[in-house]
């Protein structure tokens, strides 16, 4: 196979799940912050999900949605001029407050502090 992925691989039911778990995160994560959305979408549990992030990346279901999060965050502090208010809405955050402790929490830094720094 290409790449060296076994055709078992390919049909390992965790790698189906992931696959699954990480196009809808694609998809929605501006809307679902929690596992159980993603579950109940992919008509598994929680603990099935996270079992399967974790065999194929290695974080949890959680963390993977976390990151997405982070990264788009990031994207649209660094390249964007959206005031912190419309991010925060735009990344499914009911106050902005909210936005900024999650963001302080998971990088250590404030939104403001990191647009300064990657303008």
């Amino acid at each position: 196979m290409h790449g060296g992925v076994t055709e078992k691989a390919l049909t390992n039911p965790d790698v189906v799940r992931f696959r699954q778990f990480k196009q809808t995160v694609a998809v929605n994560f501006c809307r679902w912050h929690q596992v159980c959305d993603y579950a109940r979408a992919l008509e598994c549990s929680d603990k099935t999900l996270t079992r399967a992030t974790l065999s194929v990346v290695g974080v949890s279901a959680k963390r993977f949605i976390l990151d997405r999060i982070i990264l788009e965050s990031k994207r649209l502090l660094a390249y964007t001029s959206l005031p912190t208010s419309a991010i925060s809405s735009r990344l499914g955050f009911d106050e902005a407050t909210n936005f900024v402790k999650f963001f302080r929490r998971e990088t250590g830094s404030t939104p403001g502090i990191f647009r300064g720094e990657h303008r």
